[in-house]
């Protein structure tokens, strides 16, 4: 299967909003030193539900969805984006960028600076093989 078989896929985008749900309930827990049955009790919920709902067995309503990330003090936004642009996205954030040197020379001694196809230029000496990214 191949990544833009992955983004065309409606389990990627349910287990990805669920990947990120479960981030919230986590940080909030985090950031107030609750545990599940503190979380439970805070949302009103069992303890069976907070427990499928850090271990992602669940498929919420959208509206409960957007309930339980007010209960932790964010809001979801929600993007719709043409699939194209989200395979372009995608490729531009996975794909490792093609460097492109331009040596030249000052006074002192010969430098090379990298290109980036983002534009980007990061400036290494010619006697290292390495750069930063």
């Amino acid at each position: 299967m191949t990544r833009e078989d992955i983004i065309k896929n409606s389990g990627y985008w349910t287990a990805k909003a669920q990947l990120d749900l479960y981030s919230c309930a986590e940080e909030f827990m985090k950031s107030r030193n609750m545990n599940r049955t503190q979380l439970a009790e805070y949302l009103g919920v069992t303890k069976g539900y907070v427990s499928q709902l850090l271990s992602g067995d669940y498929d919420h309503k959208l509206s409960k969805l957007v309930e339980l990330a007010l209960a932790f003090g964010v809001v979801p936004k929600i993007e719709f984006q043409p699939i194209e642009e989200a395979i372009n996205d995608d490729r531009r954030k996975y794909t490792k960028p093609v460097w492109k040197p331009v040596t030249y020379t000052d006074s002192r001694k010969a430098n090379t600076k990298w290109f980036r196809d983002t534009g980007i230029y990061e400036t290494v000496t010619t006697d290292s093989n390495t750069f930063a990214a």
